[in-house]
């Protein structure tokens, strides 16, 4: 019988109009984060126990970035099965979103990342993301659902071993 430690984790893309602009907002990992340091990020967290997906990205906003976000104004429908080469025994199912509306301005309010930044869906920064995320942010952003699995080399998700995504213009199930 194949025993997979399941993590759940889930991020969010807070979109905005600037000028006839859309951008998003990412933090700037910090040196000594697990996963995603010194890479620009959407910001997020784990899934704890007995806690629903919406209910941690709403947590999460507030922990990380300062913010309020209501669960009604969250558009889900995207997930993805992350490994690294060599844990076959671990999986990571990551949940993203995207919104348009919450209160306060995003701030850095934890030791995740070291500052942010807003950047234009246009022009997102992902030659310094983690790896897997240049084969879907830029279509999450612009309104397209992801579903699929990335596999990264190492730990720090800075390489991609292989992948496999699919977009849809409707919401995945996200069993």
């Amino acid at each position: 019988m194949n025993h997979r430690k399941e993590t759940h984790a889930v991020i969010l893309f807070l979109l905005r109009e600037v000028e006839g602009v859309t951008e998003t907002v990412l933090g700037f990992g910090a040196p000594d984060k697990k996963v995603g340091a010194l890479q620009w990020n959407a910001p997020g967290g784990r899934v704890e126990q007995g806690e629903s997906v919406i209910d941690a990205l709403v947590r999460e906003m507030k922990e990380e970035i300062g913010i309020e976000v209501d669960q009604a104004d969250v558009n889900l429908g995207s997930r993805l099965e992350c490994t690294i080469v060599g844990e076959d025994s671990k999986v990571t199912y990551l949940y993203m979103a995207t919104t348009r509306k919450w209160e306060g301005d995003p701030r850095v309010t934890c030791d995740e990342f070291t500052k942010l930044g807003w950047f234009p869906i246009d022009a997102l920064p992902v030659e310094n993301m983690m790896a897997g995320d240049r084969y879907w942010a830029e279509r999450l952003v612009h309104g397209e659902y992801v579903e699929g699995r990335v596999c990264h080399t190492t730990k720090i998700c800075d390489q991609i071993h292989d992948h496999k995504i699919s977009f849809s213009d409707k919401p995945f199930e996200l069993v």
